[in-house]
C-alpha cells in the first residue's frame, strides 16, 4: 500500500496521495482531488491562507467546483475505489 504526504508549497499545505488518487489538503481540510473523473475542488468557504494555499498548490487545475457534500462523497469514493483494487492486487498476487 503507497501512501505519500508531499509537502508541496508550504509546511501547511501539502498533497496526500494514495496510489492515483491525491487530495490537497490546506492545514488538516482538504480542498481539492485529483483522481480521473472524480476530480473536483471545494466550493470556497474558506479563509483567505487556504485560498492562498489553494491557489499556489495548483487546486484549480482539480476540475469543477462541487460543494462540500459532493467534494466528501468524491474523496470517498476515489479513495475507497483505490482500496479495493490493492485489496484485489493483493489477493490476485500483484504487487503494489
Amino acid at each position: 500500500m503507497n501512501l505519500t504526504i508531499k509537502p508541496y508549497c508550504n509546511a501547511k499545505a501539502h498533497w496526500v496521495v494514495f496510489g492515483g488518487v491525491e487530495v490537497l489538503f490546506s492545514y488538516e481540510t482538504p480542498i481539492a482531488l485529483r483522481a480521473g473523473a472524480n476530480s473536483c475542488h471545494v466550493a470556497n468557504t474558506w479563509g483567505p491562507t487556504t485560498g492562498r494555499h489553494f491557489t499556489q498548490c495548483g487546486g484549480r487545475t482539480c476540475g469543477p467546483e462541487v460543494d462540500a457534500v459532493a467534494f466528501n462523497e468524491r474523496v470517498k469514493s476515489a479513495i475507497m475505489d483505490w482500496a479495493l483494487e490493492q485489496a484485489v492486487n493483493r489477493i490476485e498476487g500483484v504487487p503494489s
